[in-house]
C-alpha cells in the first residue's frame, strides 16, 4: 500500500512488507445490511436474487482477481488506500443510490481474513 507522495522506504516503514511492489492479494469477504419495512405478505425485505445480481455487479465483476490500486477509480487516483475501510466506503458508494426504493443500506463490512475488517455505515 502505497500513496503517490511516498516513497517506497516511507510506504515500507508504514507497513512493512506488504508495501512492497507487486503488492500482495486478499479473498475479501462482504457483507452488507440492508433495511427497510418487509413486505406484509412474504415477510422480505428484498429480493435476495437482485441484491446477489447487485453485488456481482457493482462489487464482484470490477474487483475479483484485480489489483484494486489500478481497478478502483478512489485508489487509482491516489484519493485513499485500499484499505478495507476504505473498500467498504467505495462499496457503500457504488450500492447505496442502486437499491430499490423503500430499502437503505444500513452497514457495509470488507474482511480480509478471520480477524482485520473494516466497516462503513455511511459514506
Amino acid at each position: 500500500m502505497t500513496l503517490p507522495q511516498w516513497s517506497a522506504a516511507d510506504a515500507e516503514a508504514r507497513f512493512g512488507w506488504t508495501a512492497r511492489s507487486p503488492g500482495h492479494g486478499h479473498l475479501y469477504r462482504v457483507a452488507v445490511t440492508v433495511g427497510g419495512t418487509p413486505d406484509p405478505e412474504t415477510g422480505a425485505l428484498l429480493d435476495l436474487v437482485a441484491l446477489d445480481a447487485l453485488l456481482q455487479q457493482q462489487v464482484i465483476d470490477p474487483m475479483e482477481g484485480q489489483d484494486l490500486n489500478a481497478a478502483v477509480a478512489e485508489f487509482a487516483r491516489g484519493d485513499a488506500l485500499p484499505t478495507c475501510e476504505a473498500l467498504a466506503a467505495v462499496i457503500w458508494r457504488r450500492l447505496a443510490p442502486r437499491l430499490a426504493d423503500g430499502l437503505r443500506l444500513e452497514r457495509v463490512v470488507v474482511a480480509e481474513d478471520d480477524t482485520l475488517e473494516g466497516e462503513c455505515l455511511g459514506a
